[in-house]
């Protein structure tokens, strides 16, 4: 896995260097940007990285008394 990681970091500089459109430029540095900071830990069915999910903590509410009528 870590040198399959290093195989897309390795391809992406590439396309980064000969990309031109600056919308292509951001895609491509944010996806090195994600791997280099091993976000990108999932790997879908056809063998592409996912984005790691974050757990998101929930919000603790007050129970309200109902009861009162």
């Amino acid at each position: 896995m870590a040198d399959e990681v290093a195989l897309d970091l390795e391809e992406l500089r590439h396309l980064q260097s000969i990309a031109k459109r600056p919308r292509v430029l951001s895609l491509i540095s944010s996806q090195i940007d994600n791997l280099d900071k091993g976000e990108m830990g999932f790997v879908d069915c056809g063998g592409r990285p996912v984005k790691k999910q974050r757990k998101t903590k929930r919000k603790k509410t007050k129970k309200k008394d109902t009861d009162e009528r």
